[in-house]
């Protein structure tokens, strides 16, 4: 069965979007895109505007071989992919690329079995807005610091990163003068730690761009249209 070029680059989009954070494994079905690395740090969950397509569910693993293989199809002439289904199942067993004598196998996953939620656990509650002079200052923080994690407060000071060495030294930038509330009943002082290079990573896609921060402390970034929540660690 034939696929579509629209859903094949939507695909690779997620695809793309899931390598940023080192997520390796995702589910692609109706409505619905959803994946988790595999240190549950990060998450990939989107919900709006899915692809529409009649093939069945996606269950993606080893993500990097995939797109490697895409790479390599993709570049024959007359490249087209074809996904089969086998009677009876509801999601791709595998994704079959061709080009111009060239024929590259990929085996999907059963989506029932890939660790991706079905559903946040959150509720967003402030917005902040990004710079690109904080990201820069981030990335250097952090080797200036050789911090793993980063710590994001919004007090009545503003919005600031701090980072700690291992000697508690600190370094501090504030970025945004405050965060902007959801709703009148949000909550817009927190403070809450993330992996210092899974953010860095997420923000380097867009440096002018927003994160929202939910009542218990998760960080949501769009990424290439696609959602990805970033975790808070103790």
């Amino acid at each position: 069965m034939k696929l579509d070029p629209e859903v094949t680059a939507y695909i690779l989009n997620v695809v793309n979007t899931c390598k940023i954070v080192d997520i390796q494994s995702v589910v692609i079905e109706d409505g619905m895109v959803r994946g988790m690395n595999d240190d549950t740090t990060v998450v990939i969950f989107h919900d709006e505007d899915v692809i529409e397509q009649n093939h069945g569910a996606f269950g993606l693993t080893r993500l990097n071989e995939l797109k490697a293989r895409y790479d390599i199809a993709s570049s024959c002439q007359n490249f087209s992919v074809e996904v089969i289904v086998k009677e009876n199942e509801d999601f791709v067993r595998s994704i079959i690329m061709k080009g111009k004598g060239t024929k590259v196998d990929y085996r999907c996953g059963k989506p029932d079995q890939i660790k991706a939620p079905r559903q946040i656990n959150d509720e967003m509650q402030a917005i902040v807005p990004l710079t690109e002079e904080a990201v820069n200052l981030l990335q250097k923080g952090a080797s200036a610091m050789g911090s793993e994690f980063v710590s994001i407060i919004s007090n009545d000071d503003g919005v600031s990163f701090e980072l700690a060495d291992v000697n508690n030294d600190v370094f501090k930038h504030t970025f945004a003068d405050k965060a902007i509330a959801i709703d009148p009943e949000s909550k817009i002082k927190f403070a809450h730690r993330y992996p210092i290079k899974t953010i860095i990573a997420m923000f380097k896609q867009n440096m002018s761009g927003t994160f929202a921060v939910g009542a218990k402390g998760m960080l949501q970034f769009p990424v290439n249209g696609l959602n990805l929540y970033l975790l808070p660690q103790v």
